[in-house]
């Protein structure tokens, strides 16, 4: 858990003039008091998430800086606490002390605490699957299998309350299978789609895996690299916890 922390001296608070930011950033798992945000760099860098109530003057609050290592892909993954049930918050990737443009508005709505108050609130959500994103060096002779990509931003602009991945949010290639850089080159181009962005950073994502996200095509547990796999599922998705078997 992380918990914010005001970071006394010089922050530059004007927006970066050249977008660093390479994937992301994303909303994971919200509760009533917690948010977990992701976000990968290019290189190695010191990040901060930035938080206020939405439309407030008040002043940005800080995360503790973290540095981004290539052996964990240059993500950030942290969870915000002490925030108040069913508050409207914005945020912002901070690099380096420089605060980065928003993908959109960059806002979040606490869960609400209705419970024994008042009637349960009506909500909406997507659901999507077998993403395949293309990359020419990797992907079979013929036609491409992916495209239509502009469907997200149709998701984007419909504002459901969160996304649920259900599998094959990924396809593993088959050079991508032997080694968790693999799976992390894959991953990363997969999220590395301008489509996305304003979906990921507006909307909370939940992920769950199948067979294209986890290894060979109908792969099972007798899969030898199915620990890197879990390893690297857990890298680029903010879920509320991995705790499975």
């Amino acid at each position: 858990m992380i918990r914010f922390q005001i970071i006394l001296g010089i922050l530059v608070c004007a927006y970066s003039s050249s977008a660093q930011i390479f994937n992301g950033p994303m909303i994971g798992h919200l509760t009533h008091t917690e948010v977990n945000l992701w976000v990968q760099t290019a290189k190695p860098q010191v990040v901060q998430f930035a938080i206020r109530p939405k439309e407030s003057s008040q002043n940005w609050v800080y995360t503790i800086p973290f540095q981004t290592t290539k052996n964990d892909a240059f993500v950030c993954k942290r969870t915000l606490n002490d925030l108040a049930p069913g508050q409207f918050y914005e945020y912002r990737v901070v690099l380096d002390n420089i605060i980065q443009e928003p993908s959109g508005p960059q806002t979040f709505q606490t869960s609400i605490h209705w419970a024994y108050r008042s009637a349960a609130p009506d909500f909406s959500f997507s659901l999507g699957s077998c993403v395949y994103v293309n990359e020419d060096n990797y992907d079979r002779n013929g036609a491409a299998y992916g495209g239509n990509y502009q469907i997200f931003q149709q998701i984007a602009h419909q504002e459901p309350h969160f996304m649920l991945w259900l599998g094959d949010n990924v396809y593993l290639r088959e050079p991508d299978w032997t080694s968790r850089s693999g799976m992390i080159h894959r991953y990363t181009h997969s999220r590395h789609l301008s489509e996305l962005t304003e979906l990921l950073a507006n909307t909370p994502q939940y992920a769950i895996w199948d067979d294209h996200d986890f290894g060979p095509n109908n792969s099972d547990r007798s899969f030898i690299n199915k620990s890197l796999s879990k390893d690297v599922f857990e890298l680029f998705w903010a879920n509320p916890n991995h705790d499975f078997p």
